[in-house]
């Protein structure tokens, strides 16, 4: 499993996991640094790779960005770490997180949140780094599979294919795409939710319309599932549902477990 250290967020090495409290304390580091005239809407968009004019786009980040303080409280509680030094750090940092923060200026919230809110967090990053110890996909395999999939959506919005089939593509390839560029409040649940998505609308393409069976969209579109898959920790899970899938429809036969 691919996997990174990093020495960014600490005065020590650490591997990066999916431990939230990790994920939440790397992305607020890599937030802080930030011009301070900047809206959070920006600065938190520009973090996640999205479209801060996008207002659904960002609404589903923002909400991720709390989902992922929760799961760190819900980490903080399960692991029977001292509830009420940690929980209290992560309720201070939700506090500066409001929707009014959505357009409110960066540089009126940031104070907010340096100094023991942050240092709090980060001591609960490390206490829950051998309790939450799923690796995280490695920068630089993110960076690279994210540039093919948008490589990809640009030949599928071109493809010449029945426009309802068109849209399945696009509408995978989309989803895939928010998986890996809201990664970092997301984790690996949202790529496995995306790649396992995949699979069905291969089924579905490839059994109802047999014309696509050998297309090279077809097949650079299973070659990417396979990659996001291989990324994360369930990768075998992945390749029997996979081959379930080739056996169905007895298609692609180079695509076996690599």
């Amino acid at each position: 499993m691919p996997t990174e250290t990093s020495t960014e967020t600490s005065s020590h090495v650490v591997q990066r996991t999916t431990n939230p409290a990790q994920m939440l304390f790397e992305l607020l580091q890599e937030m802080l640094p930030k011009e301070r005239h900047l809206s959070t809407r920006h600065v938190l968009s520009t973090c996640l790779d999205i479209d801060a004019s996008n207002d659904v786009e960002f609404a589903s980040a923002f909400a991720a960005f709390h989902m992922l303080i929760a799961k760190a409280q819900v980490a903080v509680v399960d692991c029977g770490l001292k509830e009420h030094i940690h929980l209290k750090s992560l309720n201070q940092i939700r506090a500066c997180f409001t929707p009014d923060a959505m357009t409110g200026q960066w540089g009126l919230i940031v104070p907010r949140i340096e100094g023991t809110p942050l240092a709090l967090l980060e001591a609960t990053a490390d206490a829950l780094l051998e309790k939450v110890p799923e690796p995280a996909i490695s920068r630089s395999d993110l960076a690279a599979i994210h540039a093919q999939i948008r490589s990809l959506l640009d030949d599928a919005l071109q493809a010449d294919l029945p426009k309802a089939l068109r849209q399945l593509l696009v509408d995978f390839l989309c989803e895939l795409d928010v998986a890996f560029s809201h990664y970092k409040i997301r984790g690996n649940d949202g790529v496995r939710r995306a790649a396992e998505r995949g699979v069905g609308m291969l089924y579905i393409l490839w059994t109802r319309h047999p014309e696509t069976r050998q297309s090279g969209l077809s097949k650079r579109i299973w070659d990417i599932v396979k990659k996001a898959a291989s990324l994360v920790p369930w990768a075998n899970e992945f390749i029997q549902l996979a081959e379930t899938v080739n056996t169905a429809t007895g298609l692609l036969a180079n695509t076996k477990k690599e």
